[in-house]
């Protein structure tokens, strides 16, 4: 049986994975890597047309492991990333299948991947010389890339014969027809957005932590409605910084649907971030203004 494969390890990995077309079988290896992973997984499981089948893994190496021990059934592997020591053994045990990388966000149109330090520069240095390139979608086990913007790949990396592929619609095409959003915008988020229409909001885009430097932001925009919405990997439901917020987010939400909704419904959003890749496909909304939080 002809069988599409994807790894799946973020909420918006899975929005992007649902944005490919295939024929045949569809599989969803949805990996415990966020917020309430395991809740998301059964939602899917019971409401989602996206999918022939979807299996919950706690780690991505388990993930890989059943990926290996069942390659011959597989056709096409969609994965997020490929760079590495460890990936690329891992992709050179299943080879044979024809392994595509999809984008996560603006980590796919940087140059290069950063490695620090000497040790990091042999480690660069012998990838490359495995016939591999440092950029996201350089292994040598990759058969190409599907990008939301090919144009602005090949500008950074003219060179590159590794062929490009268009997801089946735009970003926010796909974003006003996903099918699964109410799996990762509920009715507690719905609620949200119902009580800030016509309002100015303020949302902070945590990090992996939260930086104590939002406090001043927060008495800068202290009359906007202010709302926190969690890295995916914070698995905490509470933080200390929580209470200073008139809203929490589910870590789970896909916030670009979030941000995408309150463009549309409130009167201006201020959005505090780390370097978030979230706002790349709004940055043309006048209504939206943005605020990197540094640490000091």
């Amino acid at each position: 049986m002809y069988k599409n494969v994807f790894i799946v390890s973020k909420p918006l990995q899975y929005f992007n994975a649902t944005n490919i077309a295939t024929v045949g079988y569809r599989i969803c290896l949805l990996v415990n890597n966020f917020y309430d992973a395991e809740n998301v997984y059964y939602k899917i499981k019971k409401d989602s047309l996206y999918w022939d089948k979807i299996l919950f893994f706690e780690t991505m190496q388990s993930a890989y492991r059943w990926v290996l021990d069942n390659k011959k059934d597989i056709e096409a592997l969609f994965i997020d990333s490929d760079y590495g020591a460890t990936k690329y053994k891992i992709l050179s045990q299943i080879r044979n299948i024809d392994i595509f990388l999809y984008e996560e966000g603006i980590g796919n149109y940087r140059k290069k991947l950063k490695e620090k330090g000497v040790i990091g520069t042999l480690k660069e240095f012998s990838y490359n010389l495995l016939g591999n390139r440092n950029y996201l979608g350089g292994s040598k086990y990759v058969k190409g890339i599907y990008l939301y913007d090919k144009n602005r790949f090949k500008n950074v990396h003219p060179n590159s014969l590794k062929p490009i592929y268009e997801f089946k619609e735009s970003f926010i095409e796909h974003l006003k027809k996903f099918r699964d959003r109410d799996v990762f915008l509920n009715k507690d988020t719905q609620k949200i957005l119902d009580e800030v229409i016509d309002k100015k909001v303020f949302l902070y885009l945590t990090s992996w932590s939260i930086f104590p430097q939002i406090e001043e932001s927060l008495k800068e925009y202290s009359d906007y409605s202010k709302i926190v919405k969690p890295h995916p990997h914070i698995r905490k439901d509470t933080n200390s910084y929580f209470h200073k917020f008139d809203y929490v987010l589910k870590g789970s939400d896909i916030v670009e649907i979030f941000i995408y909704e309150l463009l549309v419904k409130s009167e201006e959003v201020v959005v505090a971030h780390h370097g978030t890749s979230s706002l790349m496909y709004f940055l043309d909304c006048p209504k939206l203004k943005t605020t990197i939080i540094r640490q000091s």
